[in-house]
Formats: C-alpha cells, structure tokens, sequence
C-alpha cells in the first residue's frame, strides 16, 4: 500500500516537472523528488530494521538540501 502511495505520488511530481511553467516549479519539483525518495528510504529501513540506510538518507537530504541552495544561488547572480 505504501509503494503505491510513493508511486501515485511520484507520477504527480513527474507531471509537474514536464508541464512546469518556471525554472522555480521545477526546481521546487526536483527538491519534492528528492524527498519522495528518501521517504522511501526511511520507509524501507524501517520494514528491514537497518540503520544504515538512515545513514544514507540523512546524506541525501544534506545533498539536496546544499544543492537546491546553490542553484538558487547561481540563478539570483544572473
């Protein structure tokens, strides 16, 4: 029930990407991707009782988290 859920969700991410009139809808888009995933992640290290994927959740939130703030960086110096 859960996978469907990620995967309903996903699909509507995926639209909002394509049909995104803005650079910022879709870059807002790419970040709610990231965190689907590591939703997803979490959700599986839960199920099989592995901290070790926490781990490399929490390292895909800080890359997410530095790399939407550079992009926004870089698009207010244009």
């Amino acid at each position: 029930m859960i996978l469907l859920f990620y995967t309903f969700a996903t699909l509507i991410v995926f639209l909002r990407l394509i049909k995104g009139p803005t650079f910022a809808d879709r870059l807002l888009t790419l970040d709610i991707l990231a965190n689907i995933s590591i939703l997803g992640i979490i959700t599986y290290a839960i199920m099989i009782d592995s901290a070790l994927y926490i781990d490399i959740a929490f390292a895909i939130v800080l890359l997410s988290f530095i790399g939407t703030l550079s992009i926004v960086k870089w698009v207010k110096k244009k």
